[in-house]
């Protein structure tokens, strides 16, 4: 093809639905449920994975105790992509923890012995029991991210990134299209080089 038939070409752009996130009252009620002692812990630990970690569906089916250190404060995991040591919210540590004396389980048990799809009908029913609304890892995740991000975007982004183990593409769609201190940190950038 010539040149000229490719600048003929138009790019399709494709449009994606806005990121959806936990309401600031659900937020409330899902963490006060999550600390409280209602409810069964392992419903309240499968929450708090989602909302204190944004890790994915697999990794969180796929967890087991044998990953923590031994107070729960880090969490490790092997991927393809490499070795990945993460710190843990200390809501989260001290739940896993709570978890671990009642559960009984094993440490290289899964905490859950269901799959990522049932996981997440498990997150749809006690949120819609606790909220009135249902909500899916994935909002509770992109919450998570949100949250994580900050005032400071410019300087979470790469951290955000390697917490959730999700590239920099998907924590930049939580990002508006077009920051005001984008192209000012840009020139911050190029200042001091």
């Amino acid at each position: 093809m010539t040149r000229l038939s490719f600048e003929k070409v138009n790019k399709i752009e494709q449009i994606r639905n806005p990121k959806e996130y936990v309401d600031e009252d659900d937020l409330k009620i899902i963490k006060d449920y999550v600390q409280s002692d209602t409810g069964k812990i392992s419903n309240r630990l499968l929450l708090a994975l989602f909302l204190y970690t944004g890790l994915s569906r697999n990794i969180i089916a796929n967890m087991s105790f044998s990953q923590f250190n031994d107070n729960c404060t880090e969490f490790y995991i092997s991927l393809k992509t490499g070795e990945y040591v993460l710190p843990i919210k200390k809501e989260l540590s001290e739940l896993l923890q709570k978890f671990k004396s009642a559960s009984g389980i094993s440490n290289t048990d899964k905490f859950f012995t269901s799959t990522g799809e049932y996981l997440s009908g498990t997150i749809g029913r006690v949120t819609k029991k606790i909220c009135k609304k249902r909500y899916t890892p994935t909002i509770l995740c992109n919450t998570f991210i949100k949250q994580t991000l900050g005032e400071d975007i410019d300087k979470n982004i790469y951290a955000v990134s390697k917490l959730t183990l999700e590239s920099l593409k998907t924590i930049e769609e939580h990002v508006s299209q077009s920051p005001d201190w984008l192209i000012d940190r840009q020139r911050e950038i190029l200042k001091r080089w």
